[in-house]
């Protein structure tokens, strides 16, 4: 979701986040993911660009295929 598409409590809690996968912070114009998972009465938030999600998981979409199976 762009930045613009979020709800203010969900702006608040991206500014202060890093992206779980490659560590980077977020900036107004990317793509964010979000995840909600409870824990008990807790309700835990995890951040991801969409980039990464896709580089981890669907590398074919986005053309690196050579490169995934050389990592294998």
């Amino acid at each position: 979701m762009k930045y613009a598409d979020m709800t203010k409590s969900q702006r608040d809690r991206v500014r202060f986040s890093v992206c779980t996968l490659c560590e980077g912070k977020f900036t107004k114009l990317d793509d964010v993911q979000e995840i909600k998972m409870k824990y008990g009465r807790a309700v835990l938030h995890f951040y991801f660009h969409s980039n990464c999600l896709l580089k981890s998981r669907f590398p074919s979409q986005l053309g690196e295929v050579q490169n995934a199976k050389e990592e294998v």
